[in-house]
């Protein structure tokens, strides 16, 4: 799949944002230990990670297409 570089810009800005305005935790990747696989979902990857500061087991899910509607959608719940 090709990437507009424009889309691209676009999603990253909105990114950027949503951690500034704190709508979203930023971490350092390098904060979490035992990254194991559990398997995919409509967006990409999803891994169980562990949080090592504070001791919580969390997901990561790895986005991995480009389709507005599903960024737009994403961490929403219904």
């Amino acid at each position: 799949m090709s990437v507009n570089t424009k889309d691209s810009n676009h999603y990253i800005d909105w990114l950027e944002k949503s951690i500034t305005d704190e709508h979203i935790k930023y971490y350092e990747y390098s904060d979490f230990k035992n990254i194991r696989p559990i398997g995919n979902s409509s967006y990409g990857k999803v891994n169980r990670i562990r949080k090592e500061i504070i001791k919580e087991v969390i997901e990561e899910r790895i986005l991995q297409e480009n389709n507005e509607e599903k960024y737009n959608n994403f961490g929403k719940r219904n």
